[in-house]
């Protein structure tokens, strides 16, 4: 892996640390489900269904 590579690598990494620093865990039921925020969701291309 080059250096340009190890950046790109590293830049993609902290965007991953960004977006799950804003999920939230909580009891559905006798579950848990993660609640991720409609703009993070956006940022990295997720929707329902």
């Amino acid at each position: 892996m080059n250096s340009k590579d190890h950046l790109k690598a590293k830049r993609n990494q902290e965007k991953r640390v960004d977006y799950m620093s804003t999920v939230i865990v909580q009891k559905w039921g006798n579950s848990l489900g993660i609640r991720i925020p409609k703009e993070a969701a956006e940022r990295i291309g997720i929707c329902q269904g």
